[in-house]
């Protein structure tokens, strides 16, 4: 028995050395892992890095180009344009794009001082020793959080989210915004920012349509159209659903602001009829499985935020946009080239996981 096991576990090495003495031997030669694809701002992406971002956007990248009619069982799948585009260049295109971003990210964690170096070689070694420390807090019997066993892809991601966050909360301490600015934001945006939201009074009209049918979504969004305009032109709303029948639904709904946000159809409701004067009807609603207009009744047990309470919570809002403006601005100017490697890029660097 043991003799049988001993064979099995060694046959299995022999398989998985085979399969990456296999995929060494289809890899382009004249790629390794070190070989520079890309640079921004003369800061390189090596192979191997870059292959971290094609695992991130390889799978929504397929199922895109599944959906726009590529055909996965075509032997010819990956060199077959898709509205001008190939399954492999949209994926490499894409997984550059990630790259660069991430890339741009550490560039400004290096920029702020958090870190000090922002080589692939460098995040290596230190999944290397995390790696290390887990086994050792598995092998001592402490508890581990997370995945045990994780990709190196997985490790990178995670790397990088983290590093983003030590980046964002630096901008924020770094950022400072003028009173008058924030208070501006306040009425434009926040005056409105309730302390206690209390509970909204609507009448709902809603229209459902048949999932797949074209005629039937028309249908249930002319019958809302037409109750809307005829409320808004002074119509009573309950008696006008009245005149479509079994058609439409018709409830009093009573919402709880805290309660139910995370339900979709109250949602997108309280969205729509949020801050209305009682009497007042929304736009027509693009509900979950249909269509529905509302007329607000009344709002109760509000209360809203003075500036004072606020200001902490408008300068991080601010703040966060900030950031978001700041990175996609030096992505967007950043210079990105293309080695000559790149173009070398093909299947089987698109397709091998880590």
């Amino acid at each position: 028995m043991i003799k049988k096991i001993v064979i099995c576990s060694l046959a299995a090495v022999i398989l998985v050395v085979g399969g990456i003495l296999l995929y060494s031997a289809l890899r382009n030669p004249t790629l390794n892992d070190d070989t520079v694809v890309a640079t921004v701002n003369g800061f390189p992406i090596t192979l191997r890095e870059y292959i971290q971002s094609v695992s991130t956007v390889r799978g929504a990248t397929l199922r895109d180009m599944i959906v726009q009619g590529a055909d996965q069982a075509d032997p010819s799948f990956w060199d077959t344009p898709v509205n001008g585009v190939t399954p492999l260049e949209a994926i490499k295109e894409n997984a550059l794009n990630e790259a660069v971003r991430r890339k741009v990210i550490q560039i400004m964690a290096l920029d702020y001082g958090l870190t000090d170096d922002i080589t692939y070689n460098r995040f290596l070694s230190d999944m290397a020793d995390a790696i290390a420390e887990r086994e050792a807090d598995l092998a001592a019997g402490r508890p581990v959080f997370g995945s045990v066993h994780e990709r190196e892809s997985e490790h990178f991601a995670l790397a990088i989210a983290n590093l983003e966050g030590d980046v964002r909360i630096h901008t924020a301490h770094m950022v400072r915004f003028t009173e008058e600015a924030l208070y501006q934001a306040y009425q434009e945006t926040y005056s409105l920012f309730p302390v206690n939201p209390g509970t909204l009074h609507v009448v709902r009209v809603f229209a459902g349509f048949q999932y797949g049918s074209e005629s039937s979504q028309a249908h249930a969004r002319m019958v809302i159209e037409d109750i809307q305009a005829r409320a808004v032109a002074g119509e009573d709303l309950v008696d006008i659903a009245e005149d479509f029948g079994w058609f439409v639904e018709v409830e009093d709904v009573f919402i709880g602001m805290r309660r139910g946000m995370g339900q979709e159809r109250l949602r997108v409701l309280i969205q729509a009829a949020y801050g209305l004067e009682p009497g007042s009807i929304t736009e027509v609603i693009e509900d979950i499985g249909g269509y529905s207009v509302a007329q607000a009744i009344s709002h109760e047990g509000i209360r809203y935020a003075p500036f004072s309470e606020i200001a902490d919570i408008i300068h991080s809002r601010m703040a966060e946009q900030y950031y978001i403006e700041k990175l996609a601005r030096l992505i967007a100017e950043a210079d990105v080239r293309r080695t000559a490697a790149f173009e070398l890029i093909g299947e089987d660097e698109v397709i091998y996981d880590t």
